[in-house]
């Protein structure tokens, strides 16, 4: 069974470069706030396997406020923009 939980590690991490990718090739400023999102989103499922991985609970914690505060920066910089225009 551990093999199975590092091929998901490994898989996730991998995704999460895919989006990096989108990150800073994104021609306009809202692909790159999709692939910042999708981003953290990958960070958010890793932290949350390799926390059950090592069975560390409160990692898992820790990675479901990561992603509250991603949400709530997001929602930010969107408004931001629409507000002001793009950057």
């Amino acid at each position: 069974m551990m093999t199975f939980d590092w091929f998901v590690l490994t898989t996730l991490i991998i995704l999460s470069i895919g989006s990096i990718y989108r990150v800073i090739v994104g021609p306009t400023v809202w692909d790159r706030i999709l692939g910042f999102s999708y981003f953290s989103a990958k960070i958010i499922m890793v932290g949350i396997v390799f926390g059950i991985l090592i069975d560390r609970i409160f990692v898992v914690d820790v990675s479901m406020i990561y992603g509250i505060l991603d949400f709530i920066g997001t929602i930010m910089v969107v408004r931001f923009i629409e507000a002001k225009g793009d950057i």
